[in-house]
């Protein structure tokens, strides 16, 4: 996981943490990154820092919808039905919410305002404005629907999503204020799976590290799931080993 695990909480990337990336890529370990984010300006950073010994690690992305090769190329993307992504939007806008759609290497809202900028924090892409985006959703390929609020609101819409919506997709949750809605039984989980089918490594011999609810499913999947010390509860339930070290203080150099 990027955000919360391998990053600390200024989005940098932490010196000994690089160090232990360079000699696992060195030693012949495959290292994957496995995030909810795009394949934003923060991956390209973040692969220079990691240099040539890194420079072929695929990666994962929005939530494993969406998989690329080291070279940013698209390897697999999954999207949601066109009806279902109207669904959420709806539901998004009865409740007067902010949503923005996560296409590939895009993410696009109705208007730019300070709930979608909070996606620059996290060194994605700047939003692209298309008017109305229930409209606009027929000529996107969505692989998720991101809805933001304060944490109050998230909560109670999350339980109503959960009745409402729950033919339509499946709802996850990454950072605090953020509600995240995806295909059905899509996950971080379910996309390592399938990269380790493709490149004939056994479930017993994968090491997984993260800290959040979206996590999940990765930590359990993995012979090793490992959650660092600032992961929350959820992950930390499903996790063999759980660290004292956070994000902060390099915990994916620990493990």
């Amino acid at each position: 996981d990027v955000d919360g695990t391998l990053l600390d909480g200024k989005q940098a990337l932490g010196a000994a943490t690089e160090r232990a990336l360079r000699r696992a890529a060195e030693l012949g370990v495959s290292t994957v990154v496995a995030t909810g984010k795009t394949r934003g300006p923060w991956a390209r950073d973040l692969y220079a820092r990691l240099g040539d010994v890194n420079a072929n690690m695929p990666g994962l992305f929005i939530q494993g919808l969406v998989a690329c090769d080291g070279a940013g190329k698209v390897i697999s993307s999954r999207t949601l039905e066109s009806g279902k992504a109207k669904e959420i939007l709806r539901f998004a806008r009865t409740r007067g919410c902010v949503a923005v759609a996560f296409c590939n290497d895009r993410i696009v809202c109705a208007t730019r305002n300070s709930w979608t900028d909070k996606v620059l924090d996290y060194g994605e892409p700047v939003p692209v404005e298309c008017g109305d985006l229930i409209a606009a959703s027929d000529g996107l390929e969505i692989n998720k629907i991101l809805l933001f609020g304060e944490d109050e609101a998230v909560t109670r819409f999350r339980a109503e999503a959960a009745v409402v919506l729950a033919d339509a997709c499946d709802i996850t949750t990454a950072v605090p204020g953020m509600l995240e809605f995806l295909p059905k039984g899509a996950s971080k989980g379910s996309a390592v799976r399938e990269l380790c089918e493709t490149m004939g490594i056994d479930a017993a011999n994968v090491l997984a590290i993260g800290d959040g609810e979206n996590d999940v499913e990765m930590l359990t999947f993995a012979g090793v799931g490992v959650a660092v010390g600032n992961a929350s509860a959820a992950a930390k339930v499903v996790a063999d080993v759980v660290l004292e070290e956070t994000n902060d203080q390099n915990a994916v150099a620990a493990v």
